[in-house]
């Protein structure tokens, strides 16, 4: 027990990995677990630090529903390549620029998940479309050299801080190509409604997590941006797709009524005689009463 907080204190070896994995001061670390007096300001910074950890944890997963509704269909097909393009360097860019201002990783360590899962998404679009060529694994080749020289520190932080400034168009132009899609095809095709839901959520609380613990105002407007956006697609997918089921239930509904029908069609009752492909009885059957003799005469 650490002597300087008595009887009241927690184990000081693990008080000092709180402190550095919440990144709390000394004054708050005190006042939270110590005094347990929760002064707003550090309770708040508690808070955005569990949050953004949690954020983390379920970014590690936002996109899985997604892969696997492409892998259970086998086609990309109604999905936008620019949206999932655009978004992975979106995040890399965001990574770059964190990593190198020292930020915490509770603050950004989403954007690497996110990342990676866009990655398996694109490479799904281009396996199921047939077009894993040369060009590809050149590309792909060219953005783990280039990630790699940015985040070594080669090329100045300072180029990096107004380039967060595209960040905005680029959240704009790889979302809303997407919704008028949707909206003109009145049809989502695999697009997944939780893993929307979660961006959409995620982005939601990364605003208040970037309120608490940074001052970037570029990268505010970003995740502003991205919730709402992200929002629209959700939207669409619980609407359009309830509303392909109904119909798809009513047509279902129909043609089962009308197979039953066409079965047990019943014969409509007429006057005039119906034509009958049985044998007519023969009129050499044997009457009833018994017929009179008859004599022959010579």
């Amino acid at each position: 027990i650490n002597a300087e907080y008595g009887s009241s204190g927690i184990n000081a070896e693990y008080g000092a990995l709180f402190k550095q994995f919440f990144g709390l001061s000394e004054s708050c670390f005190h006042s939270l677990f110590v005094e347990f007096t929760f002064e707003s300001e550090c309770l708040r910074h508690m808070i955005s630090k569990i949050l953004g950890y949690l954020i983390i944890l379920g970014a590690s997963a936002f996109k899985i529903p997604q892969i696997l509704k492409i892998l259970s269909s086998k086609t990309v097909q109604g999905l936008d390549f620019n949206m999932y393009y655009l978004e992975m360097w979106v995040y890399s860019l965001t990574i770059v620029r964190s990593y190198l201002g020292a930020f915490p990783f509770s603050t950004w360590g989403d954007s690497v998940f996110i990342a990676l899962q866009d990655s398996v998404i694109l490479f799904l679009m281009f396996y199921y479309s047939k077009s894993l060529n040369s060009k590809f694994w050149a590309g792909s080749l060219g953005y783990l050299i280039l990630m790699a020289v940015c985040l070594s520190g080669v090329i100045p932080e300072s180029v990096f801080i107004p380039l967060m400034g595209f960040n905005i168009p680029i959240a704009i132009i790889s979302r809303v190509p997407q919704i008028w899609k949707n909206y003109q095809n009145k049809s989502v095709g695999p697009l997944s409604a939780l893993t929307f839901g979660l961006n959409s959520s995620g982005a939601l609380a990364r605003v208040f997590t970037t309120l608490q613990e940074l001052d970037e105002p570029l990268l505010l407007i970003s995740y502003c941006i991205s919730c709402c956006l992200n929002g629209i697609i959700t939207f669409q997918i619980l609407y359009y797709g309830s509303t392909s089921k109904t119909s798809r239930t009513k047509t279902t509904t129909h043609a089962v009524k009308t197979a039953k029908t066409g079965k047990s069609l019943k014969p409509v009752k007429t006057t005039k005689p119906v034509k009958t492909t049985k044998p007519l009885k023969s009129t050499t059957t044997k009457s009833s009463t018994p017929a009179k003799k008859v004599h022959k005469t010579k």
